[in-house]
């Protein structure tokens, strides 16, 4: 899906503030608390092309948090590429793919995970291109991303693209041999 990613263009203002969807949220609290603050907060929900809803003022941001599978081919990627924030709930592993594929598509990852080990932590400060919220503070997400000015959205996401190659997989014979990840230089 890496191929149908643009991620060089942010997304317009005024668009979907924060984007979730995965299947088998009921069984993870955190989850569930993350729908419930955004279905209670005054963000309206966005349609399926991730714009505010008809009728909504100009620049209303919207939000698109569901714990259903997305089912429309492509829609996964749009909303990675078409919201400002994707949001990373803990979850049963402690690895997820999430964090790779919103990195790649541009998308600021906001990690909501007590005591998690971020990749690649020891090289760059994750406080430059993501938003980190303890699970404790889950219920008040909306408030939270809706104080991050455009401004430091926009910095965010130069941040982000500017370390977002390494996220991606290489072939190793396409990469040159570096010294083993986190050694001291």
């Amino acid at each position: 899906w890496l191929r149908a990613v643009n991620a060089t263009s942010p997304p317009p203002s005024g668009r979907c503030l924060a984007f979730f969807a995965g299947a088998g949220g009921v069984n993870y609290p955190t989850r569930r608390s993350m729908a419930a603050a955004f279905a209670s907060s005054s963000l309206p929900m966005c349609g399926p092309t991730f714009l505010p809803p008809a009728g909504a003022p100009p620049g209303t941001p919207c939000h698109f948090v569901t714990l259903e599978r997305l089912t429309v081919p492509g829609q996964y990627v749009q909303g990675t590429t078409s919201c400002d924030f994707c949001l990373m709930p803990r979850g049963k592993a402690v690895w997820s793919p999430r964090i790779a594929e919103g990195v790649l598509a541009g998308c600021i990852p906001v990690v909501v995970a007590d005591g998690y080990w971020l990749p690649f932590a020891c090289f760059f400060d994750w406080r430059a291109f993501s938003v980190v919220v303890p699970e404790a503070e889950v219920g008040r997400l909306p408030e939270i991303l809706g104080r991050v000015p455009p401004e430091e959205r926009a910095r965010m996401r130069a941040r982000l693209l500017e370390i977002r190659a390494h996220f991606a997989y290489a072939h190793p014979r396409k990469v040159t041999p570096a010294r083993p990840a986190c050694d001291p230089p």
